[in-house]
C-alpha cells in the first residue's frame, strides 16, 4: 500500500504512521488472500464435499458437541464412538469411514481411574480398542500456553477424531453464559481442528437447568456443524438425536442399550434392521444368530453351516462389520466372527 494510504488511515484511525504502514500492509495481505479465495458460481463443483468420518452421524473437518443431562451416558458414548472409528467397526448401524488406520485423541480431564473400567469392560465386549490415545488431564483451552501446547501435539499426532470430555473441564472459571469468552473457546477449538489437518473434534458438554438444551451461551449452537442430544431411558436404552447437521440430513434417533460389563457399562448395538430377508446375507445372519450363545466362528465353520462359498462369506462379513452388525475377535489372517452384542435379540 503507498504511503499516502497509509497516511489516510493514520488520520482516519487515529493512528500513528507506523502503526498505519503495518495497518495498510496487512490489509494488502489480506485483499491478495480474499482475492485468491474467490470461487465463481461455475466452480462450486470443484469444491470439496464434506468427508463422512462415520456415516451420516460425524464428519471430518468439523465441530460437534455431544450433550446431555448428568448420567445421560454420554460419555459412554463418546468412548464407544472412538473405539468404533478406531476398530473401523459400525456406530449404530452407520459404517465407519474413517482411513484404515484411523486414531482418536481423547481428552479425558477426570483423570485415568476413571476410564481404566470404562475401556476394559469395552474391551471384553468387542476386542481390543486399537487407535485411541488418552489423554488424562484437562486443558485449559483459554490459556494461551496450554492451547499452543495442545495444537503441537495435534499437529505431531493427526488425529481422525478429538474427544473434548466435557468442555467445563477445559475453561475452568469461566462463565459459559458469556457469548465473549464462549467465542474465544470456539475460536480455540477450531485452532486444534485446523492444527491436526481437518480432524473432527467431539465436544461432551451437560444441558441446561431444564435439561432440554445445550448449555450455556449461544455461540456455541452457532459454531457447531453437529449437535446430538443424548437421552438415557427408563428401560436402561441410550437414545441419540440428531438437533443439527450442518452438510447432511438429521440422522434417525439411534438406540443404544447400557448393559453391566466387567464392573462397567458398555453400550451395545441394538438400533439395527431385523434379521430378515434370503439370500447368502440372511442366511449368515441366521447362522450367526442360533450360535451367538458360542465361542466365535471361523470362516470355514460359517461356511459349512450356512453352505456358502468362502469367497462369499468374507464379502458379506466384511459389509456386516461395518454395518456394525459383526464383529471380528480374532484377526486379520484368522478371523473369529460374532454378533454384536443385542443382535440376536431382534430375531
Amino acid at each position: 500500500m503507498t504511503g499516502d494510504k497509509a497516511t489516510e488511515m493514520a488520520v482516519q484511525y487515529g493512528v500513528d504512521g507506523s502503526r498505519a504502514q503495518e495497518q495498510a500492509t496487512a490489509a494488502d495481505g489480506a485483499y491478495e488472500r480474499f482475492q485468491a479465495a474467490l470461487v465463481p458460481s461455475q466452480n462450486v463443483d470443484a469444491l470439496p464435499d464434506p468427508e463422512p468420518l462415520i456415516d451420516g452421524v460425524f464428519d471430518r473437518d468439523t465441530v460437534a458437541y455431544l450433550y446431555g443431562p448428568a448420567g445421560s451416558k454420554k460419555s459412554f458414548v463418546a468412548l464407544h464412538a472412538s473405539g468404533c472409528i478406531g476398530r473401523g467397526m459400525g456406530f449404530g448401524g452407520h459404517p465407519v469411514k474413517a482411513p484404515p488406520v484411523a486414531t482418536v485423541l481423547y481428552v479425558y480431564a477426570e483423570g485415568i481411574r476413571g476410564i481404566k473400567k470404562r475401556v476394559k469392560a469395552w474391551e471384553r465386549r468387542y476386542g481390543p480398542m486399537t487407535g485411541v490415545t488418552f489423554l488424562p488431564v484437562p486443558v485449559k483451552l483459554l490459556d494461551e500456553a496450554e492451547l499452543e501446547a495442545f495444537k503441537r501435539m495435534c499437529r505431531e499426532m493427526r488425529p481422525t477424531m478429538i474427544v473434548i470430555d466435557t468442555q467445563a473441564r477445559t475453561t475452568p472459571g469461566v462463565s459459559e453464559n458469556d457469548n465473549g469468552a464462549m467465542s474465544k473457546f470456539v475460536d480455540s477449538v477450531d485452532e486444534i481442528r485446523r492444527a491436526a489437518g481437518g480432524t473432527c473434534v467431539l465436544i461432551v458438554h451437560h444441558t441446561g437447568r431444564d435439561g432440554k438444551n445445550l448449555r450455556g451461551a449461544s455461540s456455541m449452537d452457532g459454531a457447531a456443524d453437529t449437535i446430538i442430544k443424548v437421552t438415557a431411558n427408563n428401560d436402561g436404552t441410550v437414545t441419540l438425536t440428531a438437533e443439527k447437521e450442518k452438510d447432511s440430513p438429521v440422522f434417525l434417533p439411534i438406540t443404544f442399550q447400557a448393559e453391566q460389563e466387567s464392573g462397567s457399562l458398555v453400550l451395545a448395538e441394538t438400533s439395527h434392521e431385523t434379521f430378515s430377508g434370503l439370500g447368502s446375507r440372511g442366511v449368515i445372519l441366521t447362522c450367526l444368530t442360533e450360535t451367538s450363545h458360542v465361542e466365535p466362528l471361523p470362516v470355514s465353520r460359517i461356511v459349512e453351516l450356512a453352505g456358502v462359498p468362502r469367497s462369499t462369506t468374507y464379502r458379506v462379513m466384511n459389509s456386516l462389520i461395518n454395518e456394525g452388525l459383526v464383529i471380528n475377535l480374532g484377526t486379520e489372517k484368522r478371523p473369529l466372527y460374532k454378533l454384536t452384542q443385542g443382535q440376536e435379540r431382534l430375531l
